[in-house]
């Protein structure tokens, strides 16, 4: 613990030096990145593919779908894979954001999908014969690449894979150091937290007081979990919470003003209430262990927003409230449906009924989130730049 702390310290003093700095870290660290995990599957498929292994022992999705599903976001697949906020969050920094942002956000999924899925492949392919007497359920590896790689007497590429399972997740820590301090400005300029951490170092360019908030709520964030897995198990449901919100948002904007949208995105009418419905469900697969987490922790920012609400607002705190409460209901329920249904929870509702009750609230949900965020209030303030 009191090492991920001094690492934690260690992010922050390198994201406080600007952006410079960080393009260049960034830009090193994304070639290991990317380098690793392709020499991974290429030795691995010259070590001996035996494409058996993708219909023996249970063939495919041996232990159900449910276990699929539950791997989205407790497996990490969510988190893996989210790399392509931080395109969008820097995207103010742009010099043409209407081009490079699709780019590289569409860009950053597609590669990464395909990267994950030739190890996966490759992995599943290379597995001794010896290791899956007992079923894949008897493939205990904590460090599977890594051992795999020893199992196969690739040891140069077992050195490499340590390695870079320091190297590669301080890259993500650095890069979401950085883009959580623009979270922590954006939100102060919403006036969902003091204005004060608006404040830019004018040499560095950097939100400072950002980013020490946010190394103070890292290391608050750390004392409630055991380990790495319990950790990314939680961070991926909040990161389905996120693209949840961003669904309503999406269509919120399209609504209020279609002119600046327009092109942006194809079918955007049509992708939103998907969306928000995948993300619920995503969410809801997650499973009750790990939302009995995330979603308190999620809705102690409903106190912490009247706590405050700045004495300058004219508006009323309760309209405020109301137009929010679409969000407090749906995680509220959706907590206890997940108590209630078959991914850890009592088994109440059954597979696979609970997720289309769970499809059905939020189908339900979006129209009435939408028409709370297109409403505007009668003493609605502009928020200063």
């Amino acid at each position: 613990m009191l090492f991920a702390v001094v690492l934690s310290v260690v992010l922050t003093a390198l994201n406080w030096f600007g952006v410079k700095l960080f393009g260049r870290v960034n830009t090193a660290v994304t070639v290991v990145k990317v380098a690793v995990p392709l020499l991974t599957v290429v030795l691995l498929l010259a070590s001996g593919f035996d494409s058996a292994r993708l219909t023996d022992h249970g063939g495919f999705a041996p232990y159900g779908w449910g276990a699929v599903l539950s791997a989205l976001a407790g497996g990490g697949i969510v988190y893996s894979l989210n790399g392509f906020q931080a395109p969008a969050d820097f995207s103010g920094e742009a010099r043409n954001p209407q081009r490079t942002v699709p780019l590289a956000v569409l860009g950053s999924i597609g590669l990464a999908l395909l990267l994950y899925l030739g190890l996966q492949l490759a992995f599943l392919g290379a597995v001794p014969d010896d290791a899956l007497g007992a079923g894949w359920q008897g493939v205990n590896f904590e460090s599977p690449f890594g051992q795999l790689a020893v199992a196969l007497n690739l040891g140069f590429l077992a050195a490499v894979l340590y390695g870079d399972a320091v190297v590669s997740p301080g890259g993500s820590a650095f890069v979401g150091v950085a883009v959580d301090a623009r979270h922590t400005y954006a939100l102060a300029k919403n006036r969902l937290l003091p204005r004060a951490l608006m404040a830019v170092h004018p040499s560095s360019g950097v939100p400072r007081r950002a980013l020490l908030l946010n190394l103070a709520v890292i290391v608050v964030y750390l004392l409630p979990f055991s380990g790495w897995q319990s950790i990314v198990s939680v961070m991926g449901t909040l990161y389905l919470l996120l693209y949840l919100a961003a669904a309503v948002a999406a269509e919120v904007f399209r609504r209020r003003e279609p002119e600046r949208l327009s092109g942006w995105v194809p079918g955007l009418r049509v992708i939103t209430p998907v969306s928000f419905v995948l993300a619920t469900l995503f969410v809801y697969w997650s499973g009750f262990t790990d939302l009995r987490l995330a979603l308190p922790l999620t809705l102690i920012g409903v106190p912490l927003f009247v706590v405050l609400w700045r004495r300058d607002r004219t508006g009323s705190l309760l309209e405020e409230l109301r137009r929010g409460a679409w969000l407090v209901l749906h995680l509220v329920v959706l907590t206890l449906l997940s108590g209630l249904g078959s991914f850890d929870g009592l088994g109440v509702l059954p597979t696979p009924w609970d997720s289309v009750v769970v499809a059905v609230w939020a189908a339900l949900v979006f129209p009435v989130a939408v028409r709370a965020g297109v409403r505007e209030p009668s003493d609605a303030i502009p928020v200063r730049a």
